[in-house]
């Protein structure tokens, strides 16, 4: 009897640890993806402001080149859209769901079941 109590108090210990490492690395990775939003809402701050300060002198440039207005203007909302898709994508990145997996903790709960049913690789 005391060595199933045992044993059932191991494996209690056990899941707490595992539930407090998990809950360390979805803190981890929740930050990670906070990180990520902010630097979507960045990236939409400066598209707007660069698209106001920006626009005007490029369009300048553009006719400079001999571009007709509307020919320039398109150059100009074509350049910010770049930079937009540029800064949105990495943003995104940051927020799949993959990344904010708990890896560490999975893997672990994997070895332990395979040491409690025989089955590690050890």
């Amino acid at each position: 009897m005391k060595l199933i109590l045992d044993l059932l108090l191991r494996l209690i210990r056990l899941a707490k640890g595992e539930f407090a490492l998990a809950k360390a690395e979805m803190t981890n990775r929740l930050r990670r993806a906070a990180f990520g939003a902010v630097l979507l809402l960045f990236a939409l701050i400066l598209v707007i402001l660069a698209l106001g300060l920006l626009a005007g002198a490029m369009v300048e440039l553009g006719l400079i080149y001999g571009l007709t207005p509307m020919q320039a203007q398109l150059a100009a909302a074509g350049g910010f859209a770049v930079v937009a898709l540029l800064l949105g994508w990495m943003g995104a990145r940051a927020l799949r769901p993959r990344n904010l997996i708990p890896r560490q903790t999975l893997e672990n709960v994997r070895r332990d079941i395979e040491t409690l049913t025989g089955k590690d690789k050890s």
